[in-house]
Protein backbone atom coordinates (compact mmCIF):
# COMPACT_ATOMS: atom_id res chain seq x y z
CA UNK A 1 0.00 0.00 0.00
CA UNK A 2 2.95 2.31 0.61
CA UNK A 3 4.31 1.73 -2.87
CA UNK A 4 1.07 2.46 -4.73
CA UNK A 5 -0.58 4.99 -2.45
CA UNK A 6 -1.13 8.31 -4.24
CA UNK A 7 -0.86 10.58 -1.19
CA UNK A 8 -1.64 10.57 2.49
CA UNK A 9 -4.58 12.93 2.07
CA UNK A 10 -6.30 10.93 -0.64
CA UNK A 11 -5.49 7.49 0.77
CA UNK A 12 -5.27 4.28 -1.22
CA UNK A 13 -6.74 4.55 -4.71
CA UNK A 14 -7.35 1.29 -6.58
CA UNK A 15 -7.24 2.75 -10.10
CA UNK A 16 -4.07 4.74 -9.39
CA UNK A 17 -2.38 1.70 -7.85
CA UNK A 18 -3.23 -0.46 -10.87
CA UNK A 19 -1.86 2.21 -13.21
CA UNK A 20 1.41 2.38 -11.26
CA UNK A 21 1.80 -1.41 -11.24
CA UNK A 22 1.29 -1.63 -15.01
CA UNK A 23 3.83 1.13 -15.62
CA UNK A 24 6.50 -0.87 -13.75
CA UNK A 25 6.06 -4.04 -15.80
CA UNK A 26 8.38 -4.89 -18.69
CA UNK A 27 6.78 -4.71 -22.08
CA UNK A 28 7.99 -6.66 -25.07
CA UNK A 29 10.97 -8.91 -25.36
CA UNK A 30 14.62 -8.00 -24.93
CA UNK A 31 15.19 -7.87 -28.66
CA UNK A 32 12.28 -5.46 -29.10
CA UNK A 33 13.47 -3.15 -26.31
CA UNK A 34 17.15 -3.12 -27.27
CA UNK A 35 17.83 -2.06 -30.87
CA UNK A 36 21.59 -2.70 -30.61
CA UNK A 37 21.02 -6.25 -29.40
CA UNK A 38 18.52 -6.91 -32.18
CA UNK A 39 21.02 -5.63 -34.74
CA UNK A 40 23.80 -7.85 -33.35
CA UNK A 41 21.60 -10.92 -33.67
CA UNK A 42 20.54 -10.04 -37.21
CA UNK A 43 24.10 -9.37 -38.37
CA UNK A 44 25.31 -12.68 -36.96
CA UNK A 45 22.42 -14.60 -38.47
CA UNK A 46 23.11 -13.04 -41.89
CA UNK A 47 26.75 -14.10 -41.51
CA UNK A 48 25.56 -17.69 -41.20
CA UNK A 49 25.87 -18.14 -37.46
CA UNK A 50 23.51 -20.58 -35.79
CA UNK A 51 21.26 -19.29 -33.00
CA UNK A 52 23.43 -21.20 -30.50
CA UNK A 53 26.57 -19.44 -31.75
CA UNK A 54 24.91 -16.02 -31.76
CA UNK A 55 23.56 -16.59 -28.23
CA UNK A 56 27.07 -17.35 -27.01
CA UNK A 57 28.13 -13.81 -27.94
CA UNK A 58 25.04 -11.94 -26.74
CA UNK A 59 22.90 -11.71 -23.60
CA UNK A 60 19.92 -13.53 -25.09
CA UNK A 61 19.35 -17.26 -25.16
CA UNK A 62 19.22 -19.31 -28.32
CA UNK A 63 15.53 -20.02 -27.61
CA UNK A 64 14.84 -16.28 -27.84
CA UNK A 65 16.70 -16.11 -31.13
CA UNK A 66 14.72 -19.06 -32.52
CA UNK A 67 11.46 -17.28 -31.56
CA UNK A 68 12.76 -14.15 -33.24
CA UNK A 69 13.47 -16.03 -36.47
Amino acid sequence: MKRNGSSRQRGYQVAYSQQQARARRWRGSKRERDAALREQVLVRRKAGWSPEQAAGRTVVSYETIYRFI
